[in-house]
């Protein structure tokens, strides 16, 4: 049998040639494997900021309830068959008074016990000396239940 004379046979002992790019083309492909691992790995292990809050029943309750995660207080509210998580802190200029929010179920409104200002029950401010709405958490429905961000505080918006 002859051999086309472009291909030419090895010489005795001789290794194969191999294209230049062909080693960095695998340690390449060994990176991309190890990073996507890792992403994986540190997706799996990192802990959910969502928290379950409570199951939703029928019928919906009409005043806000009242929740507690270690140290965050926390309202839930429907309205209009749309849940709210509210903040119990008071929005006042010293952030760090301890004053919580109070729901005062003959005015219909939260009431802060220390400044004296006024919210509705959408967290929106109604008269005081707050100087902004109440902070609102994320929330989520899975499975007919609620789940609650709360490491991810939304200020309320400032009023004028």
């Amino acid at each position: 049998m002859k051999i086309p004379h472009t291909i030419l046979p090895n010489a005795p002992g001789q290794r194969p040639r191999l294209p230049l790019c062909l080693p960095f083309a695998f340690l390449l492909a060994c990176l991309l494997c190890i990073s996507s691992a890792l992403v994986i790995l540190l997706e799996w292990w990192s802990p959910s900021p969502w928290k379950p809050l409570t199951a939703i029943i029928a019928p919906l309750p009409t005043d806000p309830e009242y929740y507690r995660y270690d140290s965050t207080e926390v309202y839930l509210v429907w309205i209009d068959h749309t849940p709210i998580v509210l903040s119990t802190q008071t929005p006042s200029a010293q952030e760090s008074n301890g004053c919580r929010l109070k729901w005062d179920i003959a005015e219909q409104l939260f009431v802060d016990p220390c400044g004296g200002s006024r919210f509705f029950r959408d967290g929106t401010y109604k008269y005081g000396p707050s100087p902004r709405s109440l902070s609102r958490f994320p929330i989520r429905i899975v499975d007919d239940h609620l789940e609650v961000d709360l490491t991810h505080p939304q200020p309320g918006s400032p009023h004028p």
